[in-house]
């Protein structure tokens, strides 16, 4: 699992420094809003009866598009972002606050290929998050214990994007692949530990818009 995330980073480090000698690249700037939420898949645990409601936030990044034919490409972005969900229920104990506000912020690398077609593209692949930190709120006022322990995770990514001359506007969904709560222990009203706890996934809708510092050699352009 370590080589998976280890091998995003190292793709980075030889792209890179030779992007300067490839002509069919665009390498840009990027940012925008952020929707995203915590879903769980199992409920056998009497907690998030209500699940967690969508948070906004924003990302913020840089890109290399690197171009194999007019129409395939790869895109290799490093974002910052903040992913997370607010719960309204009681978590199991009727003694708590009613509301938790978890955000957890992460330096994302997605690995896309795209299509495109005219002035649109359609992407897909995975992406690749290392956590920064993590901050869970009660009802706005305090932080409580950790909840989540992965350091990473491992999104689907897919979405469609508009280009007009150095401008572009994106729309992309992320799916979690991975439990962000995999280390954690749930127990019962009992005490008991549950035997089949709920797995908890980031989700994210992306709305962005990005602009072109560099564009590739359009002299190679084929004629549609």
């Amino acid at each position: 699992m370590k080589s998976l995330i280890l091998f995003p980073t190292i793709l980075l480090f030889f792209v890179f420094p030779s992007i300067n000698s490839i002509s069919q690249v665009n390498l840009g700037l990027k940012s925008g809003l952020d929707i995203s939420s915590l879903h769980f898949d199992q409920n056998d645990f009497g907690m998030m009866v209500n699940g967690f409601n969508p948070i906004a936030s924003f990302h913020i990044g840089a890109y290399s598009d690197i171009f194999f034919s007019e129409k395939i490409s790869l895109l290799l972005e490093v974002l910052y972002s903040v992913k997370g969900g607010k719960n309204n229920s009681d978590f199991g104990m009727p003694s708590s606050p009613d509301d938790l506000t978890s955000r957890i912020k992460y330096l994302s690398i997605p690995v896309l290929f795209n299509y495109h077609l005219r002035n649109i593209s359609f992407e897909i692949g995975p992406e690749f998050a290392y956590e920064i930190s993590t901050k869970n709120i009660i009802n706005d006022q305090k932080p409580i214990i950790e909840l989540w322990d992965a350091n990473f995770d491992i999104e689907l990514d897919y979405g469609i994007k508009y280009h007009v001359e150095r401008m572009n506007f994106g729309v992309r969904y992320s799916q979690g692949l991975i439990d962000i709560s995999s280390g954690l222990t749930f127990a019962d009203s009992n005490g008991d530990p549950v035997n089949n706890p709920p797995r908890f996934l980031n989700r994210m809708v992306q709305f962005s818009v990005g602009f072109d510092l560099l564009q590739k050699n359009s002299s190679k352009k084929e004629d549609e």
